[in-house]
């Protein structure tokens, strides 16, 4: 006979609370068939970031630019104005890109706008499954020949000089199908073994989703017990939004702002050569203790800085100061033109609020089980769960 069993028939069974505990999913034993008494959710926000490979040629981005006007076969831009050169078809399927030129007559050409460290070397390289023949070439940013075009070529290094961008060109004969695939562009002078291409994220470019929390179901024992509307968020340093289910009752620590270009937009000061800081005034936003403290919050679009970091670097970010001020640093030339960029790019950041709110709502019960109970929720992003329940002790 166990503990359990003993107790009942010596009538020593007495209830007490369960001493509470936090997970995504909680398994209790001995639980008694009764409302819990307190049951939490916790905010949960996630935000994928990845750092740039190697590999800085993203075949997948579909910005490739129009042919240049003028071309010779036999000598590249030795008479600009001389031949039409036109865009080639192409395709791109699993990593491979197909490019296809037309019937007859002229060479077509598609190319990257690729902004690169000045006075560095770089090397193309890619891989043609077909007989057929394909050539890299580079032009400066003002569209005279940097290097390439001299012959058949699956790899082909280049030092970008003095230009902020260059144009990388693909190649390709009328009446030719060329197949490349494993195609990278990377520093040094010797092509190495290709990578495939990871950008860094969140970035103008490559902004990343931040989810959180939201519209999912609490169980007990697999039968829903209640439903959460509210989004519950989180904060890399461990802030989070706290609904107490059962008393009914939100204390939000985190909020969503989302900036569209419509918002009054001031000049940052610190500008550098490629960039500029453009800021707003934010008083909800709580402040660093100083400004050598990185923000704490995710941002879709940017990576994020310390206030002074931001001043240093010649690069995307954004910061919230301890002045109030919300600072992004931009390749923008001006306010017009970067709320013109925000109404199409629209920019979410999570951050943690000044001054916490506290709200009431509708209370809702969740019931635990004898003799176990499992208390979880049916979401992919699992919240972590606080519950206190009563159960039987001996």
């Amino acid at each position: 006979m166990n503990n359990l069993m003993r107790a009942h028939a010596n009538n020593h069974i007495h209830v007490k609370d369960r001493v509470p505990s936090i997970a995504e999913s909680i398994t209790m034993n001995y639980t008694v068939s009764a409302p819990c008494k307190e049951l939490k959710v916790y905010g949960k926000s996630v935000q994928n970031r990845t750092a740039q490979s190697k590999n800085l040629w993203d075949i997948n981005k579909n910005d490739y630019g129009v042919s240049f006007v003028g071309y010779s076969a036999t000598n590249p831009l030795a008479d600009w104005n001389n031949e039409i050169i036109y865009r080639p078809t192409y395709s791109i399927n699993n990593n491979v890109m197909t490019l296809i030129g037309k019937s007859s007559g002229g060479i077509g050409v598609i190319y990257k706008k690729m902004y690169l460290v000045k006075n560095t070397n770089y090397v193309l390289s890619a891989v043609n499954s077909s007989a057929e023949p394909f050539r890299w070439i580079v032009y400066n940013s003002d569209k005279t020949k940097l290097a390439g075009y001299v012959s058949d070529n699956a790899s082909l290094a280049f030092n970008t000089g003095n230009n902020e961008f260059v144009y990388v060109g693909m190649c390709i004969y009328w009446a030719r199908v060329a197949m490349l695939s494993n195609m990278q562009l990377e520093t040094g002078t010797t092509s190495a073994p290709y990578v495939p291409f990871v950008p860094n994220s969140p970035s103008p470019d490559y902004p990343s989703t931040i989810n959180n929390a939201s519209n999912f179901d609490i169980t007990s024992n697999g039968v829903v017990q209640a439903h959460i509307s509210q989004m519950l968020r989180s904060l890399p340093n461990g802030t989070q939004d706290v609904l107490n289910v059962t008393v009914g009752q939100l204390t939000q620590k985190v909020e969503i702002l989302t900036l569209n270009g419509a918002e009054s937009w001031g000049d940052g000061g610190g500008n550098m050569g490629a960039t500029r800081q453009f800021q707003i005034y934010n008083a909800n936003i709580k402040p660093p203790a100083s400004n050598t403290i990185a923000f704490n919050g995710y941002c879709s679009h940017f990576p994020i800085y310390s206030p002074d970091g931001m001043w240093t670097i010649d690069t995307v970010g954004m910061t919230f100061a301890s002045q109030g001020y919300l600072r992004i640093r931009h390749s923008a030339a001006d306010i017009t033109a970067f709320k013109a960029w925000l109404s199409a790019n629209p920019v979410t950041i999570v951050y943690e609020l000044a001054m916490p709110v506290v709200v009431s709502v509708n209370p809702q019960q969740v019931n635990t089980y004898y003799p176990q109970t499992t208390i979880a929720t049916n979401t992919i992003l699992k919240p972590n769960l606080e519950v206190m329940a009563k159960t039987i002790g001996v």
